[in-house]
């Protein structure tokens, strides 16, 4: 079986050339043969809109002037000066011409031993006749750039029209443009909707997919990620310039600017590196590097600072420090695809504006192995179903949430409780989180558990003016066993009291945390309180929904990710149900609170995570086992864990859900500083609830609550929201949390919790300074 590459094939760019072996060695790797064609065709200006411009500016000179610098010599610094540089090329000439002979030596060399080139060539006013056609099995156009309608050899060859429709593949492909000039959507949709499998690299590839054909396209990891880091590092080679000495490795696509070159020269001077300055000839050593030196020159660097997507692909990939940098070019800029990798693998502190020089060396590639290999899996999935290997070859892998990334994945249940055939089931990884887990021998392949994956659907919410509410329960029982304000349990009241229902998180038996319904007064006593763990969904979503389907109205409360799992779940709008979230902190693992409690005493009779035996503001933890313990927040190590970021799930760390509004109809929260939002109401230390109402439904059901039943006082939207950083804010992973699940998996309770403790001590006087500090704040409250 054979396939031929259309591709980038010209131009000195290791992106362009390491994309093309990849995807050469991808299908080896499926037992065919690959072969790249060249394309001949060149358009000039034929792509590009015209644009009326005073040529005689001194803005248009000093702009083609630096663009005829980084055309010609690739000129990377333009802080030096536009005459300075003049000078310099015309003083180096012969120097700077032998130097882009070796590259262009260097180049031709790698592709003509390690890339196969067809005999024939593509241009678009030469036929492509049936012999060739028949000589090849399937076509792939990709991956990089290929159709950028900014480039002079785009054209329809790039879509693959002049073969069959259903040999017409394209694997990761890149618009490379946010969006394509009007003039040539109709064109791009007809190529398009050619296409027989459509691939993409990034997100807004496949939106302008969508847009321009109507048509729904596979987003992939670039080809050089699926090829995996070992084949690189097979093929790399060493440069002949490089010693043993440590260094900093630049490269730039753009222009490095003189503000990025001080802080360039200060990190390698206070580090004692050498500067390699790639593809940028006024480093004359490494200008003509090979693509194989480029990717050892990038795994053994000390820190690599570029503005280019395959630098950070690779330092990606040798788990290199890396900063990436905005790239400043002329036609816009081109760093979304980069951000949205850096998301991908939980990077995005590596970008030059957010990261510290501290912060430059040590970076944490723990996530990197586990999202590489479900990439690739999915990359292999997507050609084995286009190249339509057999059946029974791919039976084995399930075009379902086998595919998702582990950190994204936030343990929501609407997966497995979806799936028809029941073969997704939800287990617990060695830190205690549930993933899907599926069994490949009955999976349908029918995605429907893709189809509900919060992190793969945006669930519609109509967006509405929001209302803000100081409150609490005038009752003092219900607000003395409640977290905050008591305000769920008056919601949850006024749905039961119309004859419906209510889900939420409830202690088991065991003391596991699970999500049951309640359809009385009594059992709602069950879910007052936080629970500082992750709640097991179980069969809740499926028990609402039929709930729902008797015309019941129905609270459903949990974490931001639960609510949008049932939304997801549903798949359309109820107008009886009535979703509840709060503003979340992160859910701790469930095993490491079932050690906690087996540490505290081997019977447990009652658990508040919230107790406020010291007062609201300064909460504790009750266990009432064989004995009593009540401990402060500074001394209980599971409530410190917690709230040092310590026992999180990994999805915690760049939530999803933060990025979006959320789709609850009522959000709750503490009401930490009255102040901040501008409430009047007294805050006596036994809790004050912010209530955030984000829908009509949420509003008629806050509104049905008496006033005899409830203390509200609207407060300013704008202050309330901004008073909570944890509404749009994820927290970050504690630098020790890799240590403590290691420990967690060899140590017994004991030695984990008491040796913990002992390690991360919180000094006496502080512990005093707090303890009176709580007191005396309770006294003045009280007054």
């Amino acid at each position: 079986m054979k396939v031929g590459i259309v591709t980038l094939t010209d131009g000195e760019n290791y992106g362009n050339v390491l994309q093309n072996f990849a995807v050469q060695e991808l299908l080896a790797g499926l037992s065919y043969e690959a072969e790249t064609i060249r394309n001949t065709t060149r358009f000039g200006r034929y792509l590009k809109d015209d644009k009326k411009v005073c040529k005689a500016s001194p803005s248009y000179i000093k702009k083609y002037v630096k663009s005829q610098l980084n055309y010609r010599y690739n000129i990377k610094n333009t802080g030096d000066g536009i005459l300075r540089t003049l000078a310099f090329c015309k003083k180096k000439a012969k120097s700077l011409s032998d130097a882009k002979a070796k590259r262009t030596k260097a180049f031709k060399d790698f592709t003509e031993s390690l890339i196969k080139w067809s005999p024939y060539t593509l241009n678009i006013n030469e036929p492509w006749d049936e012999k060739k056609t028949a000589e090849y099995d399937f076509y792939i156009s990709g991956s990089d750039q290929v159709w950028n309608p900014n480039y002079p050899f785009t054209s329809s060859i790039n879509f693959l029209t002049f073969a069959p429709k259903a040999k017409r593949i394209s694997l990761s492909a890149s618009f490379g443009v946010g969006e394509i000039p009007a003039r040539l959507k109709d064109r791009y949709a007809e190529w398009l909707k050619g296409l027989a499998h459509i691939s993409v690299r990034e997100e807004r590839g496949a939106e302008l997919v969508k847009e321009l054909s109507g048509r729904g396209a596979t987003v992939l990891c670039d080809p050089t990620m699926a090829l995996g880091a070992e084949k690189w590092v097979e093929i790399e080679k060493k440069p002949d310039f490089i010693s043993d000495e440590k260094y900093l490795l630049t490269y730039f696509l753009g222009d490095k600017t003189r503000e990025y070159k001080a802080f360039i020269d200060s990190v390698a001077e206070e580090r004692g590196l050498r500067v390699i300055n790639l593809f940028d000839v006024l480093d004359l050593d490494a200008y003509g590097v090979s693509p194989a030196e480029f990717i050892y020159l990038i795994h053994n660097a000390d820190l690599v600072c570029t503005d280019s997507f395959h630098g950070t692909v690779f330092s990606i990939m040798m788990k290199t420090d890396f900063v990436v940098f905005p790239r400043v070019e002329a036609g816009g800029s081109m760093s979304s695809r980069i951000q949205t990798l850096l998301e991908i693998f939980s990077l995005k502190g590596r970008c030059y504006n957010s990261v510290s020089k501290e912060e430059l060396f040590g970076t944490d590639f723990s996530l990197t192995d586990e999202i590489l290999k479900a990439q690739r899996e999915e990359a292999f999935a997507f050609l084995k179903s286009a190249l339509q290997i057999k059946q029974e070859e791919t039976k084995k892998r399930p075009k379902s949430v086998y595919s998702y990334i582990k950190k994204n994945c936030c343990g929501c249940s609407a997966c497995a409780e979806t799936c028809p055939v029941g073969c997704i089931e939800m287990k617990a990884d060695s830190e205690g989180f549930s993933y899907p887990e599926i069994d490949a021998d009955r999976c349908i392949n029918c995605g429907k558990c893709n189809a509900v994956c919060p992190w793969q659907r945006k669930a519609e919410q109509e967006k509405e003016d929001k209302d803000c509410f100081a409150a609490f329960a005038r009752d003092r029982e219900v607000r003395r066993s409640s977290s905050s304000g008591g305000v769920f349990s008056l919601l949850a009241k006024s749905v039961i009291d119309n004859g419906g229902a209510v889900f939420g998180a409830a202690f088991d038996e065991k003391f596991k945390v699970v999500h049951t319904v309640a359809e009385n007064e009594e059992d709602l006593a069950q879910f007052r309180g936080s629970k500082y763990v992750q709640s097991e969904i179980g069969d809740a979503y499926k028990k609402a929904e039929l709930i729902l389907a008797e015309g019941k109205t129905v609270l459903f409360t949990g974490t931001p990710c639960q609510i949008k799992g049932i939304k997801t779940y549903l798949g359309k709008d109820y107008d009886n149900l009535i979703t509840q979230d709060i503003i979340c902190h992160g859910v701790p693992s469930p095993a490491v609170c079932e050690r906690y409690l087996e540490f505290v005493s081997p019977v447990i009779k009652q658990v508040s995570f919230r107790d406020k035996k010291y007062g609201w503001h300064y909460f504790s933890m009750r266990i009432k086992g064989r004995r009593k313990q009540v401990k402060r927040l500074d001394e209980d190590v599971y409530l410190r864990l917690f709230l040092d970021n310590t026992t999180l799930r990994p999805s915690c760390y760049d939530c999803l859900m933060k990025k979006e509004e959320s789709v609850a109809d009522i959000t709750l929260a503490d009401c930490w500083n009255k102040s901040a939002v501008g409430a009047t109401t007294r805050d006596d230390d036994k809790g004050l609830s912010l209530v955030i109402v984000n829908s009509k439904k949420g509003k008629t059901l806050f509104g049905n609550i008496g006033e005899d039943a409830i203390c509200a006082e609207k407060v300013d939207t704008g202050r309330a929201l901004k008073s909570q950083s944890a509404i749009d804010t994820s927290v970050a992973p504690n630098p020790k949390r890799a240590v403590f699940f290691e420990a967690f998996a060899t140590e017994d309770a004991k030695t984990l919790f008491s040796g913990w403790y002992k390690k991360n001590p919180v000094s006496k006087a502080k512990r005093y300074y707090v303890f009176l500090k709580t007191k005396l704040y309770g006294i003045l409250k009280r007054r």
